[in-house]
């Protein structure tokens, strides 16, 4: 039996996972949105990509490199936001010690996260 993940193309996918989520950004059924994460090494790699998708929406973004987190744990992402006051809202959070790399709880409402996301 052949490992997909192992076969996955890295680049398609966060390719394709960021348009996924840019759509329901721009169409206000989330109010933002975390790229697919990504390591370090390959972030020159997919910046300029991911950065034209968002563009190409008609979206805004905050890269979030994660640099407080320790380094096994470390994945960036870029957030992907329609109105500033939920840049803000993302931000507020991050500013209490919040990440959604360790818990996605306190994020719940920024990210729209419905009652299929409880976590009792």
């Amino acid at each position: 039996m052949a490992d997909w993940k192992a076969q996955l193309d890295r680049l398609s996918f966060s390719l394709g996972m960021t348009a996924a989520f840019c759509e329901c950004v721009a169409a206000e059924c989330k109010k933002c949105a975390l790229s697919a994460p990504i390591r370090a090494e390959e972030y020159e790699s997919q910046r300029e990509k991911i950065e034209a998708i968002i563009g190409e929406h008609g979206l805004s973004f905050y890269y979030e490199p994660s640099a407080d987190l320790p380094e096994v744990q470390r994945l960036s992402f870029w957030v992907i936001y329609k109105y500033e006051d939920t840049l803000e809202e993302y931000l507020a959070l991050r500013a209490r010690g919040y990440h959604p790399v360790t818990d996605l709880t306190p994020f719940r409402d920024v990210l729209s996260y419905g009652i299929a996301y409880r976590k009792e």
